[in-house]
């Protein structure tokens, strides 16, 4: 019976080894590969979530702004923190225990705030819309705290600015008008919407200025 030869026996044992060192290179390998793919998986979905967070929060926005101004053209007044007609509300210490300011949500004629939640695909959103047209009153800033809307009261000086109503032309407001002038009442809201989704969130926040 013929033996295998030394040489023979040597050749298998290298042909075995590489074939180990192989199998043992492909499978870091996989497994490399398929932690690249779950990070970018996992990276992907976040960017995708961040997205949608922040359209969703868009849409807030949007809608804060369609009840500014469909409020405005229904009921021909612009909405306020206080009566509507009142356009020199002072907002006292005792009015925000606490720093509590939703007393400063702008309200409509029958004194409904804009103060909406909605689901939009997978997020929760919510928004609200500001009155910033008030005075602040002795040691408000005392009950200050982080969110409380500004105040912000706009002078409006254009076409139909008091400056208008001399019947003297003017070298820096033009030609100076008849006397008539029309009305012009202005308001400056802060509308605030935010977008939840899980243990995420998406915060924005437009300064809006309507005209009457």
């Amino acid at each position: 019976m013929r033996q295998a030869s030394p040489v023979i026996k040597k050749r298998e044992g290298m042909a075995l080894a590489l074939v180990l060192v192989t199998l043992l290179v492909g499978g870091a390998l996989i497994a490399v590969s398929l932690v690249l793919v779950e990070n970018m998986f996992y990276t992907s979905s976040e960017i995708t979530e961040r997205i949608q967070l922040y359209n969703a929060a868009q849409d807030g926005i949007e809608r804060g702004k369609e009840w500014i101004f469909e409020t405005t053209r229904t009921e021909e007044v612009l909405p306020r923190w206080v009566c509507p007609s009142d356009l020199t509300g002072t907002l006292q210490v005792g009015q925000v225990p606490g720093g509590d300011y939703s007393i400063l949500l702008a309200m409509d004629l029958s004194g409904n705030s804009c103060n909406l939640s909605y689901s939009l695909g997978p997020a929760n959103v919510t928004v609200e819309v500001y009155d910033m047209s008030y005075r602040p009153g002795s040691g408000l800033a005392d009950e200050y705290v982080s969110g409380f809307p500004p105040s912000m009261r706009f002078d409006f000086d254009g076409l139909f600015s008091e400056h208008m109503a001399s019947t003297y032309s003017t070298s820096n407001r033009g030609e100076g008008s008849s006397g008539s002038v029309k009305s012009v009442s202005v308001g400056v809201y802060l509308i605030r919407s935010k977008a939840e989704y899980g243990e995420s969130e998406k915060w924005l926040e437009q300064v809006v200025i309507a005209r009457l």
